[in-house]
């Protein structure tokens, strides 16, 4: 786990001072999960996630793995779970969808797990802007694999 944060804004970006702490993923599983690069290994981070709005998956307190990877970023699969920045420049760890507007705008869609408290919203990506702008990173795993 890096001692980090996440810089919103239109660089967004996950910030690191240093390492934290060390979590004991065995080696074949992360080579099964993003396979076998080194390049891509250092491409996953540990979060710490704050807030109930994707309670009762991922709790408050509870550490979850990121992949960075661009690629990842770029294609959003509609119900996976994503760490993402708000226009405003807030961070979000969220269910996401993409959808087109009758204007051709890409549209975000943001989902809680927390839907007792929490309800879906959306916001037009800025045409300045790439998807991977917005979403900061693929949430892999959080106590079990996301896939």
């Amino acid at each position: 786990m890096l001692e980090s944060w996440v810089r919103g804004g239109p660089e967004g970006e996950i910030i690191f001072e240093g390492i934290a702490d060390h979590f004991p993923f065995k080696k074949w599983w992360i080579d099964r999960l993003v396979g076998r690069s080194p390049k891509r290994h250092k491409l996953l981070y540990m979060v710490k996630v704050r807030g109930d709005s994707m309670t009762p998956t991922i709790n408050h307190g509870e550490s979850v793995l990121v992949d960075t990877y661009e690629p990842e970023r770029m294609q959003v699969k509609t119900g996976d779970i994503y760490l993402v920045t708000m226009p405003d420049g807030a961070t979000s760890i969220k269910r996401l969808a993409v959808s087109l507007n009758s204007d051709g705008r890409t549209r975000l869609i943001c989902m809680s797990d927390n839907v007792g408290v929490y309800r879906p919203f959306d916001f037009i990506l800025d045409s300045e802007k790439r998807i991977q702008d917005y979403v900061l990173a693929h949430v892999r795993w959080a106590g079990k694999e996301f896939e």
